[in-house]
């Protein structure tokens, strides 16, 4: 507070301000971009970091009031009026997770086969489709069946390496089997 004692003659007076800069807090961003110092109300961009092999994006945990969308790896959060950390978060890709399940639901035996014939066992019912390559790529053999198991001849087969791809519905999988 300034007091003036006015004088007696006629004087002029200038009063000059500074405006005070409006505070600051940071925000800090694991595992994507955006970190700084913002002010109250300040949109800022935020960005997830690529997610690692084999998972996708998740969603934004930690103090995430004023985050656009917690579920989208690009978004905006509004600066709350005090320091704040959020994390970008990722989960296993669900398409990969379904593709697991399916390669862990057959199985081909013996391998190495030795007796000429191989067998193909599934835990599902429905259609199936068997498709035998060799090391080079050339179809040795190719079949449909149903239900949970069938035997393939590889008495014609020569020795060596070959991929058995097995495909159901939207599901393909491949294992590796040794026909001696």
């Amino acid at each position: 507070e300034t007091t003036f004692t006015m004088p007696g003659v006629a004087v002029e007076v200038t009063a000059t301000y500074i405006e005070e800069e409006a505070p600051k807090f940071t925000l800090t961003v694991t595992r994507g971009s955006g970190s700084g110092d913002y002010e109250e109300n300040e949109v800022v961009d935020i960005i997830a970091e690529d997610a690692p092999t084999d998972q996708v994006f998740d969603a934004w945990t930690g103090d995430v009031t004023g985050i656009t969308d917690v579920n989208a790896a690009t978004t905006t959060i509004t600066m709350p009026a005090s320091a704040a950390t959020i994390v970008a978060t990722y989960k296993t890709d669900p398409d990969l997770a379904i593709a697991d399940e399916f390669n862990s639901s057959f199985n081909v035996y013996p391998n190495p086969v030795n007796n000429g014939v191989l067998n193909i066992q599934t835990l599902g019912n429905g259609s199936t489709f068997v498709t035998i390559t060799n090391l080079v790529g050339q179809e040795v053999f190719t079949a449909e069946f149903s239900g949970k198991s069938t035997k393939v001849s590889t008495s014609s087969f020569n020795k060596g390496l070959y991929f058995v791809t097995l495909k159901s519905g939207n599901n393909v999988s491949t294992k590796r089997v040794v026909i001696e």
